[in-house]
């Protein structure tokens, strides 16, 4: 079992990360999250935990589930996989961190960029061109 401190640790530097990639200051998580800034302060070194509703507050935010900010407060188990199948890794982790961190413009442009390429994938593999191909 995870000791409260390492916890404490873990999710004040995810958390530092999170204002980081966004390009946020304590001042903006504050303001969005409606939450104290003495509060926030303390949560970043260490001296205390968020609770459920700081979490949420935070989640809202940052536009991520409440489930993930809980999560990484230590206040629900971990597990491997999400709900809809798509794995957990760094690599999609750092995806999507990089993503939320855009624009909305900039997230559709990302967004119209990757179907386009999976259509173009897509069509390579089908069988009716490969067979257009050959002839």
């Amino acid at each position: 079992m995870i000791s409260h401190m390492a916890k404490t640790d873990d999710f004040a530097t995810w958390l530092q990360n999170e204002l980081d990639i966004r390009g946020w200051r304590q001042v903006d998580l504050v303001r969005k999250a409606g939450i104290h800034s003495g509060f926030l302060s303390k949560i970043l070194s260490r001296e205390r935990r968020p609770g459920v509703g700081t979490c949420a507050a935070m989640a809202r935010a940052f536009n991520l589930s409440e489930e993930e900010v809980l999560r990484r407060a230590g206040l629900l188990s971990t597990r491997p996989v999400a709900k809809d199948d798509t794995p957990d890794t760094p690599r999609i982790r750092d995806l999507i961190k990089s993503f939320l961190a855009l624009e909305d413009e900039d997230q559709e442009h990302i967004l119209k960029q990757m179907r386009a390429l999976n259509a173009l994938k897509t069509r390579r593999r089908s069988p009716a061109s490969t067979r257009e191909a050959k002839s």
